[in-house]
């Protein structure tokens, strides 16, 4: 887990937009971090624009179809882990030379998945564009097709506060996982990639996002984490680092099987979320009458430490350390290459 949170792809992109006024006019009511997706102030409402960009180039490389459908449903988890719902798309496919057999495949099979899950999501797309030809010596770069995706928040006064405490319950939505083709493991630990990227239920996306925001909107869930890159051990980390300091967290994993399914499998419509002790039984019955599946993954602890049982503990300070200065680290090893 500690190399894969201190990948540039999983670690914290902080370096990256504090280069930039991330507060323009002071809009900016959640910032970029461990939260999914970023809040924008509608002024002379009581609303906010909800703001997510998404892809995985391997998912795409290793199933055009299923990259493309997969960038559309992780957009669309982030902006429910604020509790809002999607308004529209805008996207930036980057491929290589469509007049290459396979490039020309992928294209069209990633805008196919793009479509069906847009329909699927109710997400449609008002605008984007297309960029061809970029290939080196070497050979083309990953299809990369990336979703913007804007929801909106009714209330802003709604947005997950991430003040869980010690007691509070680690839910985990849709089941645990076992896919780990075409996944971060497989790439950044066995530096591999191949196999087919995780399946897509388009019907489980939508209802699982439902009840996620919703169980947000009213306060019952004070953190939610969609399940994605790096598997439950990335989402649970990041969980953590939203939790006020001090805190940490306690993991349980199945006990059939080994753990690297469970801890870094990429299947998808998965969340963790922060459950106070006060609104368990709430929650409980709420997921049960909705018929979605979940378990009880988990607690938030007061000794500042990431732990899976029958696996090992960090500290949260050093691991959280890793993942926030990962690039800029990466940055200035570089320059000094120089």
């Amino acid at each position: 887990m500690e190399k894969l949170i201190a990948t540039p792809d999983l670690s914290s992109k902080r370096w990256v937009w504090e280069q930039y006024d991330q507060h323009v006019q002071t809009n900016t009511i959640l910032g970029p971090g461990p939260a999914g997706a970023a809040l924008l102030r509608i002024k002379g409402t009581p609303g906010a624009l909800a703001v997510s960009t998404d892809c995985n180039g391997r998912y795409t490389y290793c199933d055009p179809r299923r990259g493309g459908a997969l960038a559309v449903a992780e957009a669309a988890r982030n902006l429910a882990c604020v509790g809002a719902r999607p308004l529209g798309v805008t996207d930036c496919l980057n491929f290589g030379n469509p007049e290459k057999d396979a490039v020309y495949f992928q294209f069209v099979e990633a805008v196919r998945g793009i479509a069906e899950a847009c329909r699927a999501l109710d997400a449609p797309v008002v605008s984007g564009n297309v960029s061809f030809y970029n290939e080196s010596p070497t050979g083309a770069i990953y299809p990369t097709p990336t979703i913007g995706m804007v929801g909106l928040l009714e209330d802003v006064e709604t947005r997950p506060r991430g003040d869980g405490s010690a007691g509070d319950t680690l839910i985990l939505i849709g089941g645990d996982g076992a896919h780990l083709g075409a996944g971060s493991l497989l790439a950044e630990v066995l530096e591999t990639v191949g196999g087919r990227a995780p399946a897509v239920d388009l019907e489980a996306e939508r209802r699982h996002a439902e009840i996620v925001r919703e169980l947000v909107r009213e306060g019952a869930a004070v953190l939610a984490q969609d399940v994605s890159d790096g598997g439950l051990a990335v989402a649970a980390a990041e969980i953590c680092f939203g939790l006020p300091a001090g805190c940490g967290i306690e993991v349980e994993l199945p006990e059939a099987g080994g753990p690297h399914g469970p801890m870094f499998g990429e299947d998808g419509a998965r969340y963790v979320l922060v459950v106070p002790a006060e609104r368990q039984g709430a929650v409980r019955r709420r997921l049960a009458s909705a018929g979605v599946g979940w378990r009880e993954a988990g607690r938030v602890t007061d000794d500042g430490r990431i732990r899976f049982l029958g696996v090992g503990e960090r500290p949260r300070a050093e691991l959280e350390r890793r993942w926030r200065n990962a690039i800029e680290d990466r940055m200035e090893s570089l320059e000094d290459e120089r």
